[in-house]
């Protein structure tokens, strides 16, 4: 039986909470980055404050007022309790040069 992701944004677009999850389990969550800058800029890289926690990007310049996709994953194999984890984009636009994405799980066995 394949069990349901429940996430909630919790009134940032920068959060997203998985809810309770079985221990093993990898899950997902895209995302939305905007340029909210008037100039075009690149996202020269992500980076994520642990193994178990990837990133990738579906563009790397943005136009202003374009999006770009953020897809996070969390593989939850050797944790328990609340865990907590960060995704950090960088981009080469002065106003925005990085932009900090929190997860957040409670692991269960």
């Amino acid at each position: 039986m394949q069990q349901e992701v429940r996430g909630e944004q919790n009134g940032t677009l920068n959060f997203w909470d998985f809810g309770q999850i079985k221990q093993g389990k990898v899950v997902k969550h895209v995302f939305e980055f905007k340029n909210d800058t008037n100039s075009e800029f690149n996202i020269v890289s992500t980076s994520a404050s642990c193994g178990c926690t990837s990133s990738k990007v579906d563009k790397q310049s943005l136009a202003p007022q374009e999006t770009a996709n953020v897809e996070v994953s969390f593989n939850s194999h050797g944790y328990s309790g609340d865990v907590e984890q960060f995704v950090y984009l960088t981009t080469d636009a002065p106003e925005k040069q990085v932009t900090k994405f929190r997860i957040k799980a409670n692991v269960i066995k």
